[in-house]
């Protein structure tokens, strides 16, 4: 049994035990040895609970992450109207005029239309290309704002793509793309040159881009083939500080001439709230039963862990006690093995559930969220530690090494 001992502690002996004065050097020593000499048993065990804390962390996550994708594009833009309908050149001049209109972005809608690099060795299609009057303007206004940027910036004459467009074209910001606007009478690819790559959103694979770079002639295609007078798809409003007086969706419909037949209004806060409410709904007693069941296994499978190394060490930890480590060394190693399982555990399983995200939902987490979860995870599992740890200072009694010999 001594010389098992010996061999599991990497010829510890009482002289290497008196040069080793620091309680944390002598754990890491020790540690090390542990890892080197039983690596199959740490990653099998590091290997489950890798597991376990991964699917919790999905289900934790997924809430937050599903808010962000449907409610982000509403919440971060600052329009207060969006106003949608055939609209032309004269509309737009009519509202820059109009009472309460602080700030007004025109958006020409092209869906559905083809994405592809330079040399259109690479082509996606998007679901929506936005090309925008004012890059500037756009991006404060817009669903698309710079407040979801991943990297780059809006900037005139330019256009942004959302990441999963971006990835499919291997495009980089600096990279020139073509945007095909292709209708019932032509097929016209317009050059870019890529300024910016948005998050991921409920509004996927887009596409915002400057619309003075079409040449007029591209421009009248589209009347031509709509047979009605179009500039613009919608028009998005932001209002002065002060409020908006009247019946607002009337005033507008009066100066543009125009019924609501043919003109539609969304409220921002109101798209807000019915995006909540799609949340709401996916937040069933089902899938907290299934989070909560995840949450607690995890918890159960931690502690089995470190009681289970505990007992496993308890001959170790009584001939160190014996050979003259002060007690102080033990604890400190019990503690330092559970901390680095904590952190090992902790950012494996953020890892896979980002490549899960990125990979199966082709969705990117921005830094906030990214943060707020790995703030939750690791509080979460310090607080684990924690439990783990007042139970485990109950249970680690150093026996005698005589009384452990007569068990032997």
């Amino acid at each position: 049994m001594l010389k098992f001992e010996k061999e599991k502690l990497g010829e510890v002996n009482v002289s290497k035990l008196r040069k080793i004065i620091h309680p944390l050097s002598f754990s890491f020593f020790l540690l090390q040895q542990e890892y080197k000499n039983e690596f199959l048993k740490f990653s099998r065990q590091y290997l489950v609970l890798v597991f376990i804390f991964t699917i919790a962390t999905f289900f934790f996550s997924l809430p937050p992450a599903y808010e962000f994708l449907r409610t982000g594009p509403s919440k971060t833009a600052e329009f207060d109207l969006l106003v949608s309908g055939p609209l032309t050149e004269t509309d737009l001049s009519k509202l820059i005029h109009f009472k309460d209109v602080e700030e007004i972005a025109g958006v020409f809608d092209i869906a559905g239309s083809e994405v592809s690099d330079f040399k259109e060795h690479k082509i996606t299609r998007a679901s929506s290309v936005f090309l925008v009057n004012n890059m500037d303007v756009a991006s404060r206004l817009l669903p698309g704002n710079k407040k979801l940027l991943m990297k780059g910036s809006f900037k005139p004459k330019e256009a942004v793509l959302s990441a999963h467009v971006a990835e499919k074209l291997g495009a980089e910001v600096g990279d020139r793309i073509k945007i095909i606007c292709s209708n019932r009478k032509a097929r016209n690819p317009v050059n870019y040159k890529i300024s910016g790559i948005l998050y991921e959103t409920a509004i996927a694979n887009q596409v915002i881009a400057d619309i003075s770079n079409l040449s007029p002639d591209i421009r009248r295609s589209y009347t031509e083939a709509s047979h009605q007078d179009i500039d613009y798809t919608s028009f998005y409003l932001k209002f002065t500080k002060g409020g908006v007086s009247g019946e607002i969706e009337e005033r507008i419909l009066n100066t543009l001439g125009r019924s609501r037949e043919n003109t539609m209004f969304m409220w921002r806060e109101k798209s807000i709230k019915e995006e909540q409410e799609m949340v709401k709904a996916l937040d069933t007693a089902q899938f907290q039963y299934e989070r909560t069941g995840a949450f607690l296994l995890y918890i159960g499978l931690f502690l089995w862990y470190a009681l289970s190394n505990l007992n496993q060490r308890n001959k170790t930890y009584s001939i160190l006690y014996a050979c003259g480590a002060p007690i102080r060394f033990i604890y400190a190693h019990f503690f330092l093995e559970t901390f680095t399982a904590l952190i090992c555990i902790l950012i494996a399983s953020m890892y896979l559930t980002i490549l899960y995200f990125k990979h199966s939902l082709s969705f990117y987490l921005p830094p906030t969220l990214l943060s707020k979860m790995l703030l939750y995870a690791f509080m979460t599992n310090v607080a684990i530690v924690g439990i783990v740890s007042v139970i485990s200072l109950r249970k680690l009694k150093i026996s005698a090494l005589a009384s452990l010999l007569t068990k032997e």
